[in-house]
């Protein structure tokens, strides 16, 4: 039947769907000067189902594509909130020169697709009906129906679905996410307000009809001083409550907002009806692309299952896209592996609620059941827990940070292309080769591979090896991730709580800790098992136990004498076994192996250090943590803990910090009293250690040289700042 059809339009890439994926992917490849056609059903400008809020990357993203006038446009957003039975729990405030936005689908949808065809993409309104493949098993014309509903055929190199969640044409090659646990819908309706809108993101949880708790948020999101986006999403899968229609439960959950908000807002009007729609979570790397056809937004289901926001992804991820398909062509390698790069790029996406979501509901249900049992708590002491805590920190204002940004992976790239190239093989390998859908799994071993100064342990390895003549294989860059699982494998264990009272809350938080550090641990040893034989894993078994015996050593109030010699069997070991394991590998002989041990263990201490420092005066994007916070739960920071030695009257100044999340003061204090300078001065006796030790290795590399600079160069401009 093809053989009788039309070709009525040839590309190099054919884009299915003119959304924000499909118009970012489009303009991407036009820009880079390719041939593009985006086919879609639809007129433009049209309305779609979302929230409309843009997130501050998104901000960020569209400023640097070149739409900052759109942005500007927008309605400012200073914050997000996280109300929780109606109180406000977490609230985030923008810096002032990093805000999110507000804009109508109706306008961004617009203004996408007319960038896209601006930068040179062809727009043809069809519907596109099914793939025909050559005979190598690749797509090479699409049917499509045209504007006057001629039946036709497009032709292209590769397609690109853009389609959303739901996709007959990605069902029909099994790319529309993988078996899914739960389902997830949205609905939104826009409404007027007598009052003033409070400029922030507010998502609420939980969703309630007729008193039951169900698993699912509500938001309300300004795009306007008056008008408001509300909104209800929520999952249907096995385990979890049957649920009216969307239309009930926004309707149940306005009426909420008409008694509550009153007298603030007046009468809550609504101006438009309510229009929802699946939305594309159960986001799987595998799932992502068919030969030379690609999912990419919604299509691919890259929507953020914890708060729904996805167009953020849809953006970036249009434009990695854009830039692998040109990559492919100029190059003639027919080898793209877009759900990887997905992956790498969005941790967050790859994460099964189902687990999480099934406990809290039956806590909440619980509570609604036999509310005077204190076993059972409110949601808002679930918030309160330091592991849950922080886990609704991302949820609330989740950011992306890439490993290129980390100081780490910068020095070793101003030295050496192919050490950097490694330290970005071990992103993309843990990406790849890690498939637990355990939530907060990949967001957490992400987040703490760039936060601080970035993957240290591994460039450590990986340095070392290469010092001693080694060239990076897959064989090297899978220990380089084993070390760094052993590392961040101790991170999730200092949010454990106190649950002396055994409350539901107290086991969720003591539970996700303990079931992520283990995963960390288990999968670096089968991988350094598999890579080089039980000896190897058996050294890292060993690093695993005395990293934890230092973090414990840490927990327990330590002078600043006990607090090196912690850190000396924490961070220094971890260092240690780094760097001899990487000689070793490599061929060197056993008295080069041992300085490199040497050096390995005092630059691992300095960086820990360093690290310390930078955690008082410097935010960490990687985690949303602000400059100075500390935890009561945790080990404390170096300059810290040389100031309660210095000042007793630091320690109760501690004490109130975390209680009332208010650290500015004992920052100022801390540096009073010299923690800082006395931790810079701890700092440079390791580095000058490690400096002493690259001395007697012949082989030093000018990577392992920089790695011994950086300690001290992190930490001299925000000193420099303070004093």
């Amino acid at each position: 039947m093809s053989a009788t059809l039309e070709i009525l339009h040839q590309a190099e890439i054919a884009v299915i769907g003119g959304g924000p994926a499909g118009a970012t992917t489009a303009a991407t490849l036009a820009r880079l000067g390719r041939d593009v056609v985006v086919l879609d059903k639809d007129d433009f400008p049209r309305d779609k189902p979302c929230g409309d809020g843009l997130p501050r990357d998104a901000v960020a993203f569209l400023e640097r594509f070149g739409l900052r006038q759109l942005v500007e446009s927008a309605h400012p957003i200073d914050g997000s909130r996280l109300v929780i039975d109606q109180r406000v729990e977490k609230l985030k405030r923008y810096p002032s020169d990093s805000i999110g936005r507000c804009l109508t689908r109706y306008a961004l949808d617009e203004a996408l697709i007319r960038e896209a065809i601006d930068s040179g993409a062809v727009l043809m309104k069809a519907r596109a009906d099914e793939f025909l493949y050559d005979s190598r098993g690749r797509a090479h014309l699409l049917k499509v129906r045209d504007a006057s509903g001629t039946m036709g055929l497009v032709r292209a190199q590769h397609f690109v679905l853009a389609t959303g969640a739901v996709s007959r044409l990605g069902n029909s090659l099994g790319l529309a996410g993988g078996s899914a646990t739960i389902e997830s819908y949205a609905a939104r309706q826009y409404f007027e307000t007598e009052g003033e809108l409070d400029p922030y993101f507010d998502l609420h949880i939980p969703v309630v009809f007729d008193s039951r708790p169900m698993v699912g948020y509500a938001w309300i999101f300004p795009v306007g001083p008056r008008t408001a986006n509300i909104g209800i999403g929520f999952g249907r899968g096995e385990g979890l409550p049957a649920v009216p229609s969307l239309r009930t439960l926004l309707d149940e959950f306005v009426a909420g907002l008409q008694r509550n908000k009153e007298a603030s807002w007046g009468e809550i009007r609504a101006v438009s009806k309510v229009i929802g729609a699946p939305v594309g979570t159960n986001f799987r790397a595998g799932s992502c692309q068919h030969e030379n056809i690609y999912c990419v937004g919604d299509a691919a289901r890259m929507t953020d299952p914890f708060n729904g926001e996805g167009i953020y992804f849809a953006l970036r991820g249009g434009e990695i896209l854009g830039n692998e398909i040109d990559r492919a062509i100029r190059s003639h390698d027919a080898t793209i592996s877009i759900g990887t790069q997905y992956a790498t790029n969005f941790p967050r996406l790859n994460q099964n609620v189902a687990p999480v979501a099934r406990m809290l509901l039956s806590s909440m249900t619980r509570r609604v059941n036999n509310p005077s049992s204190p076993a059972h708590g409110d949601l808002l002491s679930f918030a309160r827990e330091p592991f849950l805590k922080g886990l609704l920190d991302l949820i609330v204002d989740g950011r992306s940070v890439t490993l290129q940004s980390t100081p780490v992976w910068q020095t070793c790239a101003s030295v050496n292309t192919e050490l950097a190239d490694a330290l970005g093989a071990v992103e993309s390998l843990a990406a790849s080769d890690l498939t637990s859908d355990f939530p907060f799994v990949h967001e957490i071993l992400f987040q703490n591979l760039r936060s601080e100064a970035g993957p240290f342990q591994a460039a450590l390895f990986l340095a070392s090896f290469q010092a001693f003549g080694g060239k990076p294989s897959r064989r090297e860059v899978s220990l380089a991730l084993a070390l760094e699982m052993v590392r961040i494998a101790q991170r999730p264990l200092v949010q454990l709580g106190d649950d002396s009272q055994h409350t539901d809350q107290g086991k969720l938080n003591n539970a996700l800790p303990i079931l992520v550090s283990d995963y960390y641990v288990s999968q670096a040893l089968w991988m350094s098992c598999r890579t080089l034989g039980a000896q190897t894993m058996k050294r890292l078994a060993r690093l695993a136990c005395n990293a934890g015996e230092g973090l414990m050593r840490e927990l327990e109030s330590p002078t600043p004498a006990q607090f090196l010699e912690a850190t000396a069997q924490g961070a220094g070991m971890q260092g240690a076994v780094a760097a001899r394991l990487g000689a070793e590998m490599a061929g060197a002989d056993t008295a080069s192996a041992s300085a490199a041990e040497a050096y390995g263990s005092a630059i691992g201490t300095a960086y820990r250090i360093s690290n310390d420092i930078r955690a008082l005066l410097v935010d960490d994007h990687a985690t949303g943590r602000r400059a100075g916070t500390i935890t009561a739960a945790g080990p404390q920071p170096a300059p810290l803990v040389f100031a309660m030695a210095a000042a007793p009257d630091v320690t109760a100044m501690a004490k109130r910090a975390c209680e009332t999340n208010e650290f500015d003061a004992l920052v100022r204090k801390v540096t009073e009293v010299g923690g800082i300078r006395m931790s810079i001065d701890a700092c440079e006796g390791y580095v000058a250690e490690a400096r002493r030790q690259l001395m007697s290795i012949t082989a030093a590399s000018g990577a392992l040289d920089a790695l011994a600079r950086t300690p001290l160069e992190l930490v001299r401009e925000p000193v420099g700042q303070t004093s």
